[in-house]
Order: structure tokens, then sequence, then C-alpha cells
């Protein structure tokens, strides 16, 4: 040992005890539980509030075919009701995308049906 922790008069073992150092770090790992304990509720509500800041042409692949065929159908629908689909579709950014990525579909599918029937 080097004279200067001989000649300390300080405890330095008392200060550095193994069991101090862990109820210490116990303590304080429970306090940022506690800090940071989030509910289920929360979370979902996080993700729903993501999810809507999300533009239309960011979503999946997945979630962009079934909303443009669940715009397809409801389009539909209003359409046998007798009712206009449009204030429907200008609703929201994502039914516009939607309905927009219908119309190019079925445009390539009547060109694509034309260039066959020639």
């Amino acid at each position: 040992m080097s004279t200067l922790i001989k000649n300390s008069k300080k405890n330095i073992e008392a200060d550095f005890k193994q069991i101090q150092f862990n109820t210490e770090f116990i303590k304080k790992d429970k306090e940022d539980q506690k800090k940071f304990k989030v509910t289920k509720e929360e979370i979902e509500k996080k993700t729903q509030e993501v999810y809507d800041k999300l533009l239309p042409h960011q979503r999946t692949i997945g979630e962009i075919i079934l909303s443009v065929r669940k715009i397809f159908f409801k389009c539909l629908e209003m359409l046998l009701d007798c009712k206009n689909p449009l204030p429907y579709i200008l609703s929201r950014q994502t039914r516009q995308f939607d309905f927009t990525l219908l119309i190019i579909i079925i445009s390539i599918l009547l060109l694509l049906l034309s260039s066959i029937l020639k």
C-alpha cells in the first residue's frame, strides 16, 4: 500500500463495501423504475399517435392493400345506396392516397385488357 493510504485516518474499506454498493444500486434502480413505469394503455396511445402522424406512403404494403380493399368496398356500398362517395374519400389523406392507388390499379388492368383484346 502506498504511504498516503497508510497515513490516512479515513476508513477506505468502509466506503467501498460491496453490500453498501449493492443496496445503493438497488435503491437507485427502484427509483428509475418508478420514473419510467409506463402502462400498456400509454404505449398503445403513443403508437396510435405515431401511426396517425405517418404519411400515407410510409405505411406497410399490407396495410395499404387492406385499406385500398376497404375503400373499394365502401365506395361500392355508397354508390349502391345512391350516396356521393367523394366526401368520404376526401375526408382523410390516407383515403385519398388509397383511392388514387385504386384508380391506378383499375386503369392498368383496363390497359392490359385492351391490349390483350387487340
